[in-house]
């Protein structure tokens, strides 16, 4: 249905206008005191990667894996869509995801959560390559073009979505969902700002996610803010093209700004949280880089049409800017949300890809559950956590995340 991605260079708009607009977000940046280029390249950045045909061809014969480029707002994004097979004219929705920061889709692990989403909830994913991750191309000088972009990734999957139904993969009643994790729940919740009321438009289920950039950044684990700068920081080491003047120049360029957010970590760090917070929400905002998504979970919860999911002992957000637990006290008896527990018992873990073996094939649990078993080892195991590690008790059944979605879209879970 789709082309591959085509790695021939795209021309760009080059227009008086065009080129107008990208001085003038230049001289912004600079005058904002480079604000944004540090918090879009550390925050938001991720590195180009190729497809990772070995996941592809593993599941080839249960979905189709596509990667095309999209044209959004005069730049191209990377965007993977996956298909089921076995289902056609079956499938009642399509799912727009939306993967953490600094995460591309070409990244086992994000490409390994697609598949798994889509053929447990048996429906098709799609997502997109923000600016600056992965392939993608084209930048952000500002959040404003962030949400213009997020709305138009929405609009681009409504526009799937018919195509999806008239091809007859999709049931003619079909619905567009949106999933987001962590800050992926923050781009989520920005892109269906614009299509809250479309008929088309289901349900969006936020899982593990923050209220607002700026009390993610002000909410870090302990205090350390070395955990928000990328491994390629953490691990910095001289380029080994170092002799040339464009090596010299990028090797100087990231020294400095580890340096800087290095010695922000330090500062940072000693503060109380409260005034953090007030720092961070000052810095975002003289940057325009402040996102805070409570009008729009307000809006949602008047239409009944959001899902937010939390985790317990949770290392990366805190209960005071996590979305599920700021429902729960704000929006008592109106919001819909639920508590899970992350289960990193190994032997637990493979009783349960058994059970999800027999009751949701083709789901592999030697080839797809098992892979999962490095998360539980990670820097933050619940945080990260895979769906089949987050679990719920409803009712004296135990469900993990593909299934608490799985019955959100249906309307059949109630917590």
């Amino acid at each position: 249905m789709y082309d591959q991605t085509s790695k021939s260079k795209q021309s760009y708009p080059l227009n008086a206008k065009y080129r107008f607009g990208i001085f003038a977000n230049q001289l912004q940046s600079v005058l904002r005191l480079g604000f944004p280029w540090i918090v879009e390249d550390l925050i938001l950045r991720a590195p180009e990667l190729s497809s990772n045909q070995t996941v592809m061809k593993k599941w080839a014969p249960y979905c189709d894996i596509n990667y095309h480029r999209a044209s959004m707002n005069a730049v191209y994004l990377t965007q993977c869509s996956i298909v089921p097979k076995g289902y056609q004219g079956q499938m009642t929705g399509l799912i727009l995801f939306f993967q953490g920061a600094g995460v591309s889709l070409e990244k086992r692990s994000c490409l390994q959560n697609m598949v798994d989403m889509s053929l447990r909830c048996k429906m098709p994913v799609t997502a997109f390559n923000q600016r600056h991750v992965g392939s993608s191309k084209g930048y952000h000088y500002s959040s404003n073009s962030l949400r213009k972009d997020l709305e138009a990734q929405a609009e681009s999957a409504l526009s799937q979505l018919s195509d999806l139904r008239v091809s007859g993969v999709l049931t003619a009643d079909a619905k567009l969902h949106v999933y987001g994790l962590c800050q992926g729940g923050v781009l989520a919740l920005c892109s269906v700002n614009s299509i809250m009321d479309n008929p088309d438009f289901g349900k969006i289920i936020v899982t593990r996610t923050p209220l607002s950039f700026s009390e993610m950044a002000a909410h870090v684990p302990k205090g350390d803010y070395h955990v928000l700068m990328p491994n390629a920081y953490k691990k910095l080491k001289r380029s080994s093209d170092f002799r040339s003047v464009s090596g010299m120049c990028a090797y100087l360029v990231t020294l400095a700004k580890k340096s800087i957010v290095s010695g922000l970590a330090l500062l940072l760090s000693s503060m109380p949280s409260r005034v953090r917070g007030m720092l961070f929400q000052m810095i975002f905002r003289f940057s325009r880089w402040h996102v805070d998504c409570r009008d729009i979970i307000q809006q949602l919860i008047s239409r009944d049409k959001l899902y937010a999911i939390s985790v317990s002992h949770d290392e990366f957000i805190d209960e005071c800017v996590d979305v599920a637990h700021y429902i729960k006290e704000r929006y008592p008896g109106r919001g819909s949300y639920c508590v899970m527990d992350a289960d990193l018992n190994v032997a637990t873990a493979n009783n349960l890809s058994t059970r999800l073996q027999m009751s949701c094939a083709p789901f592999d649990s030697d080839g797809g559950f098992v892979d999962h078993m490095e998360r539980p080892r990670s820097q933050y195991p619940h945080h990260q956590a895979w769906s089949q590690h987050l679990v719920l008790d409803h009712g004296g059944d135990c469900l993990d995340e593909y299934q608490v979605i799985s019955h959100v879209i249906r309307g059949s879970l109630v917590v």
